[in-house]
């Protein structure tokens, strides 16, 4: 339960729970007495799930932070850490060009510049579109049943589609 928001300079703020460091500190440094923790810089979006946080920067950078459980930080290959107390960036091939960002409760997806759509994190539903499994073969990271833990890029057949979210679940 926390919440996160952007203020006028571009500063991105926590308030809440940071059981899991969704605030963006380690939850042993965490003074509650200000009610509210600055983050990042340069932030133009954020979402939040369940216990973890997503942000995008001006410069179309994507950042994770919090619990890492069901691989939604998108840091490793692998589940190799379970939680992230500081903000760190994920990783896209170098010609994608991150303009959107939302989360699930234990999912991420983001939308690039050509329209592309990239999900990662749970998928013990299909939230990250893998019983399809339609991936572009330029992606980094392995996929196991029901983790994505790096972000994919999901093929569809239409050409048109949109993203809609709906009691923590994100879907395309």
């Amino acid at each position: 339960y926390h919440g996160m928001f952007i203020d006028e300079d571009a500063g991105l703020y926590g308030v809440g729970s940071n059981i899991y460091g969704q605030l963006g500190v380690d939850p042993d440094e965490l003074d509650f007495s200000t009610g509210q923790r600055r983050v990042l810089d340069n932030v133009k979006q954020v979402a939040t799930g369940l216990n973890h946080t997503i942000a995008l920067t001006y410069d179309n950078r994507v950042m994770t932070w919090g619990d890492n459980s069901k691989g939604q930080l998108g840091w490793t290959d692998t589940n190799a850490v379970s939680r992230g107390f500081s903000p760190e960036f994920v990783q896209f091939p170098e010609d994608v060009n991150i303009v959107y960002i939302d989360a699930g409760l234990f999912h991420n997806v983001a939308l690039d510049s050509e329209q592309n759509v990239w999900l990662w994190g749970d998928n013990s539903k299909g939230q990250c579109a893998r019983w399809a499994g339609q991936y572009r073969e330029n992606t980094v990271g392995d996929v196991d049943d029901d983790i994505v833990y790096v972000p994919r890029k999901v093929i569809f057949t239409s050409t048109r589609y949109s993203i809609a979210k709906t009691h923590g679940y994100t879907g395309v």
